[in-house]
């Protein structure tokens, strides 16, 4: 049995490892990513440090979204579960169960 190839190791599975694996596997490269807790999301599933907020700015009086992406999905995933009522409200096993789906959506190898 040979050892995978990979173009693409993310080490750790927070908010930055989980976009960061997911836009590679997007990018058609081979993902693996490693995580030592039982479950992506860092310190918003594990820890309730909840990263989850809309970043704006305003150019010549109108507001621009600053943030917007994966952020966007996971807020949309979490939404079509009706368990968020806001982007800063809602349980943190559904925010597991969602980025769980999006990695192996993504066929990403998770160590």
């Amino acid at each position: 049995m040979g050892m995978n190839q990979y173009d693409v190791i993310v080490v750790g599975g927070g908010f930055a490892g989980v976009a960061a694996a997911l836009s590679a596997a997007r990018a058609d490269l081979q993902v693996l990513i490693i995580e030592q807790a039982n479950c992506f999301g860092g310190a918003a599933a594990n820890c309730l440090v909840l990263p989850f907020m809309r970043n704006t700015t305003k150019i010549n009086g109108v507001t621009k979204q600053l943030s917007g992406g994966i952020f966007n999905e996971i807020i949309c995933e979490l939404a079509q579960l009706d368990k968020i009522k806001s982007a800063r409200c809602f349980h943190e096993e559904y925010l597991k169960l969602v980025l769980n789906r999006m990695i192996l959506k993504q066929n990403i190898d998770v160590l």
